[in-house]
């Protein structure tokens, strides 16, 4: 006669997560109801500067949640006794639960920066896509669940709300955009295999490699210039005006095509949030050709933007499309403005009458050393402040 099998062991499919006792209607609402707390925590959650710090922390222990997520799964329930096959059920319920939510809350956190940051650049349409597609999924409750069951899914999206996250939260603590920017790449680039190995079950060695060569991705791509495809967030451009005069702080005949003028100026506001300190650059083209970098210094903190200007000189006589644009020391495009410069009319011909002999022209005359090779390539000037600054007001 077999013997009858144990009350004390109960098989524990992966599946359930603590819902198989509710009715069929009640797990057909759930994902909607996760869809719902999801939408409401992105639209209401706090994102002041005061949280970077905590959404850094909460971001590098969601690597240790991710691989606590695959240590009880990997648990056979069928060998557990009665207690501890509902412990693991409610560990199995709340790795996911925790796992999820710090995705989320990165993702979250970090997306509204990058799409205020971004000028409608079509370099950063690629970036964006793909962080709108990862939110996306962690919405819907059972692709998330999909998701996070399976390694190799699972470390390539929290990877991504690593780099995201901390790309946007660290030049709040202090850090330069730069130096947040290649933080949070070579952050992700060091833990995703150490996570990876972690979470193997075997061949530990070849899934280090591979996971090593899809960590340094992100700064691979980063040095070979990569970093326009990024959006500078948490930076943004509130406003920026090209013209020729300069009231106070503000361009004052702001235009799209001057004829013939003595200089052109380029006004900028700046937003960022409060304790971000860093350096941009006005970079002035003509015809798409870099004239001038003038170095900026940034504060955030302020609603209605950090004001900075330059002024560019020595334009030149030839008519030329010039340009002043906003980037971050890395190359990260804030934005551009354009405007069309037209030569001055010709002199109306003169009446024919006896002419004055030739003579050579007087030596201060020479000439015009602006319609020459280096027409346009003048130095741009700063007013206001040394260095570009702006007045910071």
């Amino acid at each position: 006669m077999e013997p009858s099998a144990s009350p004390h062991r109960h098989p524990l499919p992966p599946s359930t997560f603590g819902f198989a006792r509710l009715k069929p209607a009640g797990r057909r609402a759930l994902p909607w109801l996760s869809l719902a707390v999801g939408v409401a925590s992105a639209v209401f959650m706090d994102r002041s500067p005061a949280r970077a710090g905590l959404i850094a922390a909460i971001t590098v222990l969601g690597w240790a949640l991710l691989i606590g997520l695959a240590q009880v799964h990997r648990l056979d329930a069928a060998r557990l006794s009665s207690r501890r096959a509902w412990a693991l059920r409610a560990a199995r319920f709340g790795s996911i639960a925790a796992s999820g939510w710090q995705i989320q809350l990165s993702l979250f956190f970090a997306a509204p920066f990058y799409w205020m940051a971004t000028p409608g650049d079509l370099e950063h349409l690629a970036f964006l896509a793909v962080l709108a597609a990862a939110g996306l999924a962690t919405l819907w409750d059972p692709w998330f669940r999909t998701i996070l069951l399976r390694p190799i899914p699972a470390l390539l999206l929290q990877a991504l709300a690593s780099f995201a996250a901390l790309n946007v939260v660290l030049p709040i603590l202090g850090a330069s955009n730069r130096l947040g920017l290649w933080g949070a790449a070579f952050g992700t680039a060091v833990i995703l295999p150490l996570a990876a190995v972690a979470m193997a079950r075997e061949q530990r060695r070849r899934v280090a490699a591979l996971a090593a060569a899809t960590g340094l991705f992100i700064p691979g791509l980063l040095a070979v210039g990569g970093t326009r495809l990024i959006p500078p967030a948490p930076l943004r451009l509130v406003q920026a005006r090209m013209g020729t005069a300069l009231a106070g702080k503000e361009v004052v005949d702001a235009a799209e095509e001057v004829c013939a003028p003595a200089q052109l100026v380029c006004t900028t506001a700046i937003g960022a949030p409060r304790g971000l300190h860093d350096a941009l650059f006005h970079v002035w083209r003509r015809d798409g050709w870099v004239t001038d970098r003038i170095a900026l210094v940034v504060h955030g903190g302020r609603a209605e933007g950090f004001h900075t200007w330059s002024i560019k000189r020595h334009l030149g006589l030839a008519p030329a499309l010039w340009s002043c644009s906003v980037e971050t020391a890395s190359g990260q495009l804030l934005g551009e403005r354009t405007i069309r410069v037209t030569s001055s009319r010709s002199p109306e011909p003169r009446p024919e009458g006896p002419r004055a002999p030739a003579s050579a022209p007087p030596a201060s005359q020479g000439a015009a050393s602006a319609s020459g090779p280096d027409a346009g390539r003048g130095p741009a000037e700063s007013v206001g402040v040394p260095s570009g600054r702006g007045d910071g007001t």
